[in-house]
């Protein structure tokens, strides 16, 4: 993925932050849910060791946008 990402315009990260993490499984078991594709009981059933292989793309102006902002508010 990250060969094919245009990384000029977008940050690959690794998912770490508690919310995201949530954030991931809560979709992945929806669409599990909503489709009982085996592709997401796969995941979701080696949920601890499968979501070192996802990344968050976030896009760079975007992330200076939310840097700028927490700065901000900090005073």
């Amino acid at each position: 993925f990250p060969k094919m990402c245009n990384t000029g315009m977008v940050s690959l990260e690794p998912v770490i932050e508690d919310k995201d993490v949530e954030s991931l499984y809560h979709l992945i078991s929806e669409h599990y849910e909503s489709t009982k594709s085996a592709n997401a009981k796969r995941i979701l059933d080696g949920w601890d060791e499968l979501l070192k292989k996802f990344v968050k793309v976030m896009p760079n102006d975007y992330k200076r946008v939310l840097e700028e902002r927490a700065l901000a508010e900090k005073g």
